[in-house]
């Protein structure tokens, strides 16, 4: 009896020692697969918006859904006046324009492949939709790089606007609409009412939508040859600009614009954009020649200089804006450089009381109340998000 008693349990024994040890092997190749299973399923993608006024390029590591996964390794925003030059040269792209640009994509190229990119995906805005030469300069781009480039309508501008404050946002904040301002055109967007965030894919999502083609390089060449009545040229600067002028540039713009729809009154809009951005300098106007002011005073709680690369932003009111741009007027250029920016990236300070004048316009033509800004690498980020624009990738040469 004792015999057979010791036989079941060290039977008992073993089994339950058999069943600890399978459980721990079990276990353990459980974490290891939780811990490689996510990361087999990133990819390192390339994102490139080539814009009116500037090229943007986001490279990231970015899951199935084209979410952004940890930070960015590469983001920058390089000037490239293809709006102005467009405008000197009977509105196509002139070879010096289009070999400047060819180097500067094929550089950004480089440089994602040095971080491993191995898909790139590229969008075209507003002066490729208008310039004779336009497509056939991004073929040329295509050819040399690898990289498809669609030119996206206004509408599908404003749907990548929208996607790209989704994806930096998620539902952070309560707003009403985006607002992506340009070098050639701005788009203000929201999904339809009813439809709040991420309860649709915002690929195919119905829209409501506000647009101009109104951006950095029309407003500078209102100011010069519709108020004061000078020959244009990117290169020049209308500063000191009296009050008097500031007013009249508003009222130019405002006339231009369509007529404003009753949804976007009294509302609250996300804006996005790099540092030469209308929003951007905006804030540091208000931060540097209005002393006092605060750009986390309405509750968003951001540092100084948020407003520049690599911070996240702030918030003002239209009366702010309004402010701003009193702010700006009688300056010269060399008053107007620290809002502008010094470095090599930075766009000069002939373009800054045309900047904050478009805002003040556009904004108070809608009846806005608030404007809360958002740091963004153009569109790059809501490339990542729209399953449509995923078949454009395919991989570097």
């Amino acid at each position: 009896m004792l015999a057979t008693f010791l036989d079941l349990f060290v039977s008992g024994a073993a089994l339950i020692s058999g069943t600890l040890v399978l459980g721990l092997l079990l276990g353990v190749l459980s974490t290891l697969f939780a811990r490689t299973t996510p990361r087999q399923a990133l990819r390192t993608l390339a994102a490139f918006d080539i814009g009116s006024g500037a090229t943007k390029v986001l490279v990231a590591e970015v899951d199935s859904l084209g979410v952004i996964v940890g930070s960015p390794l590469y983001e920058a925003e390089k000037p490239m006046a293809y709006k102005a030059d467009a405008q000197a040269h009977g509105g196509s792209l002139s070879e010096g324009i289009q070999g400047r640009g060819l180097e500067l994509v094929q550089a950004l190229v480089a440089k994602a492949r040095e971080l491993g990119a191995t898909e790139a995906s590229g969008i075209a805005t507003e002066v490729f939709r208008t310039a004779p030469n336009g497509r056939a300069f991004l073929d040329q781009i295509s050819a040399k790089t690898g990289i498809a480039i669609t030119i996206l309508s206004q509408e599908h501008e404003a749907r990548l606007g929208l996607a790209t404050a989704e994806a930096l946002i998620g539902t952070a904040l309560s707003y009403d609409a985006v607002w992506d301002s340009g070098g050639g055109s701005f788009q203000i967007c929201a999904r339809q009412e009813g439809i709040p965030s991420r309860t649709a894919p915002i690929a195919s999502v119905p829209l409501r939508c506000f647009t101009g083609k109104l951006g950095t390089t029309p407003s500078l060449e209102r100011l010069l040859v519709q108020v004061q009545s000078r020959p244009f040229d990117l290169k020049s600067t209308p500063n000191p600009v009296t009050s008097e002028q500031a007013a009249r540039l508003v009222a130019v713009l405002a006339s231009e614009l369509g007529p404003a729809p009753k949804w976007l009154r009294h509302g609250t809009v996300v804006a996005i954009g790099g540092w030469n951005c209308i929003f951007a300098v905006t804030l540091r106007t208000l931060r540097q020649r209005l002393p006092g002011f605060d750009i986390g005073a309405a509750g968003e709680g951001h540092s100084e200089g948020d407003e520049g690369a690599g911070g996240k932003g702030g918030a003002f009111t239209m009366d702010d804006a309004r402010r701003a741009l009193d702010a700006v007027v009688g300056a010269t250029d060399e008053q107007l450089l620290p809002i502008a920016g010094t470095s090599a990236d930075a766009e000069g300070p002939n373009l800054v009381v045309g900047k904050v004048a478009l805002l003040v316009a556009v904004g108070s033509h809608l009846g806005l109340d608030r404007i809360v800004f958002r740091t963004a690498t153009g569109g790059c980020a809501g490339l990542f998000a729209l399953g449509e624009f995923k078949e454009m990738s395919h991989s570097l040469p």
